[in-house]
């Protein structure tokens, strides 16, 4: 153990030396976790010899759909980390990052209806939800603090055969400053450890012992080793060296809104089945997380609608490829639903604190301008609204429990023509609002235009705040949530469009978005109006079951697409009469 420890702390040394920063991607996992251990004593040992220590860093990255006993976990420890390096002096910060708005769940599946990530499918969220963000802080970080930034990992050779494969095809080795594509430095200081020497590592930093192989942040690791346990059926605790094997100890943790492990969260059911009662907390989040696999080959539960065009024919593709609302709405009620029943219990036995809430009011407000974008709830504010049926009025709804749809191919994409006729009055539309725009122009505020991306005609569009990165106002997101359900507004919603609410939190601010987005929103806001507009004409009941009665397949699309002229272009939202 002492050699493995001084072959990954002896360069750390160096590298401080020579000015580098050094920065832990921290997952508060067993292996990350071993690095930081190493990493600090490295800052220790550099100290003690005289060595002006440039700003270290721990980073982690809060996905927001996290499992809630981890949340608390990863509070406590990164705590004790800025409380343990304050009080040695050692310049290592702790920061927490989160995923940009536009990627996080509550947005990309509860709002737009982006299916998750099931089995077989990229894993994109893990780029999106932990590694992008923390990159991105890195980037940061170097441009304000002028260092060059060594990111230390915590892979290990031993993890898997594939995990092997892709550290040896990188060119991967310990004890050395490596560089990635991108051009950022990184290490893998444990690479050569297998997971009994972790464990070993982390069990003789109990500074209980009274002899500590080291002594680092915390006074010993007992609740990551307890976390373990719990989530793998007992191993891990309380073993000597000799019985700890890596085919036992090593449980993963994920998001509790992941599907991509299969049928079952089988580290979150070990852990709610090994200790109910400080797990227990947590089975209403399983059996939702259970109800969102299963719900995957319901092709029921699908939306058809589609939000391609194609620019020669002007069809617009129909293909069962996002969640439909109704099924979003449910995932929100659910999800609703186990916050209120967990804020009755922290009323009755927690001093009204909830040891979790699935969704803070900001999220719930980017998921009501998501669904008002695109049209999908049937008046404003109506995520909101559920907010107030379920917290304010006591509704709840639990997901139905029962075996996960039968796996079935997923049906053919079908093309529709918009019918001619149904353009929508001149200066309507999309975010041009010829009220709004008057009322600002009165008030001096300079309108801005976009390029139509229906038309191709330039246009004004109502004024709002544009940032680098679409953002949200959380202090203003909970007061108007507060004074939502306080109010007769709550009620009288269900009369209002759905396109006021996108005003509302433009207007006043509490939704801003990025330079590129003007462009797209007005355009699905447009291609939604369209849909809207159809049904009111035609007085169909299902807009949705209409168009696929009288779409035409891929097959037949490609036979008419033929016949056009390649410069041929077509404008399907407004489509007139000739």
């Amino acid at each position: 153990m002492n050699h493995l420890i001084e072959t990954a702390v002896a360069p750390m040394v160096g590298w401080l030396r020579e000015g580098y920063s050094l920065c832990v991607s921290l997952s508060w996992g067993k292996d990350s976790t071993a690095v930081l251990v190493l990493v600090i004593e490295a800052m220790k040992r550099a100290k003690a010899a005289g060595i002006t220590l440039p700003q270290c860093f721990a980073i982690t990255s809060d996905t927001t759909v996290e499992n809630p006993a981890l949340g608390a976990f990863f509070e406590q420890m990164s705590s004790e980390l800025e409380r343990f390096c304050v009080l040695n002096e050692l310049p290592l910060e702790y920061r927490l990052v989160t995923p940009p708005l536009t990627a996080s769940f509550h947005y990309v599946t509860v709002g737009r209806g982006k299916l998750p990530r099931y089995p077989g499918m990229s894993r994109d969220c893990s780029k999106d939800w932990k590694i992008n963000p923390i990159v991105k802080e890195k980037k940061a970080l170097s441009r304000q603090f002028g260092n060059a930034i060594i990111s230390l990992v915590g892979t290990r050779f031993s993890e898997s055969e594939e995990r092997e494969a892709r550290m040896l095809a990188r060119g991967d080795e310990a004890g050395v400053i490596l560089t990635n594509p991108d051009g950022d430095l990184y290490a893998v200081p444990i690479a050569d450890w297998d997971e009994v020497d972790v464990w070993t590592l982390l069990r003789k930093c109990d500074q209980r012992m009274g002899n500590p192989l080291l002594t680092s942040f915390v006074r010993h690791f007992d609740d990551l080793v307890l976390l373990y346990k719990d989530a793998n059926g007992g191993c891990v605790s309380g073993l000597a060296d000799s019985q700890l094997n890596s085919s036992a100890c090593g449980a993963r943790f994920g998001c509790w809104s992941c599907v991509a492990t299969g049928e079952r969260d089988k580290s979150l059911q070990a852990m709610i089945e090994n200790d109910h009662d400080q797990y227990g907390y947590l089975k209403p989040i399983a059996d939702f997380r259970d109800w969102l696999f299963g719900v995957r080959w319901d092709m029921s539960a699908r939306e058809w609608l589609g939000r391609t065009v194609d620019p020669v024919t002007g069809h617009i593709v129909l293909q069962p490829d996002y969640f439909s609302f109704k099924t979003r709405r449910q995932i929100l009620r659910c999800m609703l639903s186990i916050d209120a029943d967990e804020c009755a219990w922290a009323d009755e036995h927690n001093d009204g604190f909830p040891r979790f809430q699935l969704i803070q009011p900001w999220q719930l407000v980017i998921i009501d301008f998501i669904w008002s974008i695109y049209r999908d709830a049937p008046h404003a504010f109506s995520a909101l609204y559920e907010y107030y049926q379920i917290h304010r009025c006591g509704r709840r709804y639990y997901p139905e429990q029962g075996q996960p749809a039968e796996k079935a191919p997923v049906p053919k994409r079908r093309w529709f023509k918009p019918p001619e006729g149904f353009a929508p009055p001149d200066g309507i539309g999309g975010l041009t609002d010829p009220l709004i725009i008057h009322a600002q122009r009165h008030a001096g505020i300079k309108q801005p235009t976009i390029k139509d991306r229906v038309t191709g005609v330039e246009k004004e569009i109502m004024a709002f705040d544009i940032v680098p990165e679409m953002e949200i106002d959380k202090s203003e997101a909970l007061l108007w949530l507060e004074h939502f359900i306080d109010n007769p507004i709550a009620i009288e919603c269900t009369g209002e469009d759905p396109a006021e609410a996108i005003k509302f939190y433009l207007h006043h601010r509490m939704v801003k978005v990025s330079h590129g987005q003007p462009a797209s929103l007005d355009e699905i806001i447009q291609r939604s109006e369209m849909w809207a507009r159809l049904q009111r004409k035609l007085n169909v009941p299902d807009i949705q079951a209409w168009a696929i009665e009288n779409s035409i397949s891929d097959e037949e699309h490609e036979a008419i697409k033929a016949f056009y002229p390649k410069s041929s272009r077509h404008n399907v939202i407004f489509m007139a009469a000739a």
